[in-house]
């Protein structure tokens, strides 16, 4: 019988901001990315511990905003 335990788990999530390289948004866009990476990891992780890895990347050469997050049982 195949028994296995899971300590780990992975979760990203997409999303389409649709804005690319060289738009009136870029900068923002990344501004806004970093911002939602630093309180992803200040308040997601530090304040109440949910998980031991969070963090956002801008995908600017396909307009896609990607969140990852890592936990532990």
């Amino acid at each position: 019988s195949f028994d296995s335990k899971f300590n780990q788990s992975s979760i990203g999530v997409l999303y389409d901001l649709g804005v690319y390289v060289g738009d009136e948004l870029f900068y923002p866009a990344i501004i806004f990315t970093e911002m939602f990476n630093y309180y992803l990891f200040k308040i997601v992780r530090e304040e109440h511990n949910f998980c031991y890895s969070i963090y956002s990347n801008y995908m600017s050469s396909r307009g896609l905003c990607y969140l990852q997050s890592n936990i532990e049982a």
